[in-house]
């Protein structure tokens, strides 16, 4: 009789599947199941974030726009090795896995890509970071973060709960 299960290691998501024995693991090696969705950190299945970052202009990223279909997609324009542009992903990244209720997606869009210079000027983009806000396939709205200021972050969530959808 084989048993298949789901387990985590240091974060990392395993399939087990093994043959029923005779003996057992101690506790403290045992691996531990995931329970999904876990609601002790908070995150939501209402918000996906794509891992990919767009990086081959508007072939890649119409791709996420239809894959988005109803729900608003925040275009995140960011520049990955810029610790400012990372700072802000990182606050966008908390707000959406731990205190949006609503529906709504984000993908990463890298501005230092060749190929998303075209993306950035379809989008009105001036400044790096940049929020952009996208349903239905037309833009609804620009976050746009002037001179580097530190960003507030419930201004910052009051503008996605005003994109979001429930």
């Amino acid at each position: 009789m084989y048993i298949a299960n789901k387990y985590t290691c240091m974060g990392t998501i395993l399939s087990v599947s093994s043959k029923r024995t005779f003996f057992s693991l101690p506790q403290w090696l045992r691996p531990k199941k995931i329970v999904y969705p876990d609601q002790e950190i908070g995150i939501h299945q209402t918000t996906k974030i794509y891992p990919q970052a767009v990086k081959y202009g508007d072939s890649d990223l119409h791709d996420y726009l239809l894959a988005s279909g109803k729900i608003p997609i925040l275009l995140n324009f960011t520049m990955r090795g810029d610790d400012y542009c990372n700072k802000i992903s990182r606050q966008l990244y908390d707000l959406l896995n731990y205190d949006i209720q609503k529906k709504v997606n984000l993908v990463d869009v890298e501005c230092d890509e060749p190929g998303n210079t075209d993306l950035m000027l379809t989008y009105g983009v001036n400044e790096i970071p940049t929020i952009v806000a996208v349903h239905k396939q037309l833009i609804v709205d620009k976050y746009e973060i002037q001179n580097r200021e530190p960003v507030d972050k419930d201004h910052l969530k009051q503008w996605i709960h005003s994109i979001a959808v429930d």
